[in-house]
């Protein structure tokens, strides 16, 4: 479900590097309490602006970190925003219906011919056929609209706990 987007913020590297100068493990905490606050920002937002039939899908709507920051590949940090996909039907933060809702599917009717498990028993392919006037349902891609929408007040939030984090450090070293 993720569509690659990317937000790059320039200047993080300086903020990481001055903070890597105290404690290498201390400034990857900084850093990364700043993206999920910026993440769970965005997620309140997908969430609000989710369909509510049930409300089942905003309950699925979580943030979840990337592998990426496990790698200690350079110097990025990720996180996803995504639809939770679930146990089943009892599990009341199962989500798996999100990626029809937002891509959208096509609705379809009983199969031509019988039998068979494949469909007809005289070995032909079984065809379908859209039933009248429901050939395709449209998607609604709230999550990237959203997103779209947020981006901006999302990266303010990660500046300004980035701050806040590089203040309780210099308080708890005791520098100036």
């Amino acid at each position: 479900m993720a569509d690659g987007v990317e937000i790059r913020i320039t200047g993080l590297e300086e903020v990481r590097k001055a903070l890597f100068s105290y404690s290498q493990q201390l400034g990857d905490r900084v850093v990364m309490a700043a993206v999920l606050a910026g993440a769970k920002f965005i997620q309140r937002a997908v969430k609000r602006a989710a369909p509510k039939k049930t409300g089942r899908l905003a309950r699925s709507i979580f943030v979840k970190r990337s592998k990426i920051n496990s790698t200690k590949r350079g110097d990025k940090v990720g996180v996803f925003v995504a639809i939770r996909r679930g146990k089943g039907r009892a599990d009341p933060r199962d989500g798996f219906y999100g990626q029809w809702v937002v891509r959208g599917y096509n609705v379809r009717g009983k199969s031509k011919g019988g039998g068979g498990v494949f469909g007809r028993s005289d070995g032909r392919k079984s065809g379908r056929k859209s039933l009248p006037g429901k050939s395709n349902v449209a998607g609604r891609p709230f999550i990237t609209d959203t997103f779209n929408t947020v981006k901006a007040s999302a990266v303010e939030v990660v500046v300004r706990s980035l701050i806040a984090g590089a203040n309780i450090v210099k308080q708890r070293l005791g520098l100036k």
